[in-house]
Order: C-alpha cells, then structure tokens, then sequence
C-alpha cells in the first residue's frame, strides 16, 4: 500500500513538473496561431524592401501591357467582368458623393494608400523614391503595395488617354489639371475595386476597368 502511495506521489511530482513549462508552450503556440489567422494571403504582414516594391510596379506595368492586349483581343463579356464593372460603376457613383478616403472605407482599402500615391507622384523622378516610400509609409502587406502600383500605373494610363483626346479643347495647363483630378479619380475607383474583389481577372479586367472610367467619366465629378 506504502509502495503504491508513493508511485502515486511521484506520477504527481513529475506532472507538477511537467505541467507549468508545457502548458506555457501551448499558451505560445496558441497566440501564434491566432495571430497568423487574423490575415489571408493578401493581407499578412510582409518585410516589404524598396527592391520588392520596385519589382511589383515593373510588374503591374508589364501586365497593364498584357492587359492592353488581352482587352483588346477578347470581344465577349465575361461573367466576372460584367460584376467588375457593375460594381465600378456603383464606386463611381458613390464618389460623386464622398471623397475617395471614403470611397477606400467602403472598401475596406487602407486609406493610407491616398497619401502614398500623392508623394510617389512629387518624388517620382528620385531614384530612390521607393525606399523614401518604405522609410515614410507603413506599407506592409502585399495587397496594400499592390493596389498602390496599380493605381499609379491607371493614373498614368487615363491620364495619356485624356491628354490626347481631340475633344478636349483645353490649354496644356488645363488639360494638366483636370488630368491629375480625373486620373486619381478614375484610377483610385479602379484600386477600390479591384481591392475589394481581387484581381483574379487578370491584368485584361484592370485594363478593362480603366477604359470604363474613361468611358463614365461623366459620372465622376472630377472629370
């Protein structure tokens, strides 16, 4: 009886030991796990460099090329793109009401990504105007970087659209000025939708999206 008490007692002993360092371990790889959980792919914080960001703005420019081709090759209206568009069309009415941090809330698109836009467009010309972004701004998820490239480059594409367009009977100065308010309009309609639903269409959908702002500017303030 002695012998089993005293078996009992050390099975608790070594339990008392174990328990406290083990349960701690699991405490760890529990908040671990929750804290990975909060985000999906797009959103999971990243160690984002000026050389990545770099990189996925070349990106987005080879594929606005490729897109260019794509849009104009394809003449039927896919499914997905007719939802893109109709919900462009409903971003674009709703900024004629709100300003574009609000237009991004509704997405649920980091608004931060205003500001960053409006300094990559004064510090362009710097060579190192993608490490002044990283050192200014807390771009840290791939989603953010690349909502951010793609509007810059849709800016830039509506803005050559408007710029040579016969229609517009208007000074450099002018056509300058409503080409910045236009284009940011345009194009940031464009990041919110495609932020809120991915650009799982393709570079040929974002392209896509461009051209119908131009073709709906009337609906935009702005333009």
């Amino acid at each position: 009886m002695k012998k089993i008490f005293l078996l009992k007692l050390n099975i608790m002993n070594i339990l008392n030991t174990l328990r406290k360092p083990y349960f701690a371990k699991f405490l760890s790889l529990l908040v671990l796990f929750v804290s990975c959980s909060q985000y999906d792919d797009g959103n999971k914080p990243i160690n984002l460099d000026a050389n990545t960001l770099k990189n996925m703005h070349q990106d987005v420019k080879t594929g606005m090329v490729e897109g260019k081709n794509d849009f104009e090759s394809k003449k039927a209206k896919s499914a997905q793109k007719s939802e893109a568009e109709a919900l462009f069309i409903e971003n674009a009415g709703y900024l004629s009401k709100h300003t574009l941090e609000e237009l991004f809330i509704k997405n649920n698109i980091d608004t931060e990504i205003i500001s960053e836009l409006e300094f990559f467009e004064n510090n362009r010309e710097n060579e190192n105007v993608y490490q002044e972004l990283i050192d200014n701004f807390n771009i840290d998820s791939q989603e953010e970087a690349t909502i951010l490239v793609t509007i810059i480059e849709v800016k830039k594409l509506v803005e050559q659209k408007l710029g040579s367009s016969s229609k517009y009977n208007l000074s450099k100065s002018e056509i300058k000025r409503i080409s910045w308010e236009c284009g940011l309009a345009i194009a940031g309609t464009v990041g919110a939708t495609i932020g809120f639903i991915g650009v799982t269409g393709g570079w040929g959908l974002v392209y896509a999206l461009s051209m119908k702002g131009l073709a709906t500017a009337a609906l935009i303030e702005a333009c």
